[in-house]
């Protein structure tokens, strides 16, 4: 776990502005028994989870893949291939889902920008 005291509060302020805009089905799914705290998350999130990833198309067509990701100071991180579909996919179009389910016990659902780090040492 690497994330700071304010990199934890800041995660637990969009894990708590997220839940406030889910629909009544998806809390009653999701209810306070199965809702895990910022500090909670980053903890199961620690080393390499597999991901799913979703981009779109040029031609406004889904695509998933999966990727190694590193949930690093409260955002996801993952590689690929500069020359690969995904990555001129995110180029040209930066909105991204990503989905990393682990059984039925643990779930969670990130959709965002992309963003390309630029080069440099390892993380």
């Amino acid at each position: 776990m690497l994330e700071t005291t304010g990199e934890i509060e800041s995660l637990q302020r969009l894990l708590d502005a997220s839940r406030a805009r889910a629909t009544g089905h998806l809390r009653e799914i999701i209810n306070d028994e199965r809702t895990l705290t910022a500090a909670q998350l980053t903890e199961l999130l620690t080393g390499m989870k597999v991901l799913a990833v979703a981009t779109v198309t040029a031609a406004g067509e889904p695509r998933v893949s999966a990727v190694d990701g590193h949930f690093l100071h409260g955002t996801w991180t993952f590689s690929t291939a500069g020359d690969s579909a995904k990555a001129r996919h995110l180029e040209r179009r930066p909105a991204i889902s990503v989905a990393h389910i682990h059984g039925e016990e643990m779930a969670l659902f990130s959709h965002g920008d992309a963003n390309r780090l630029p080069a440099g040492p390892e993380l």
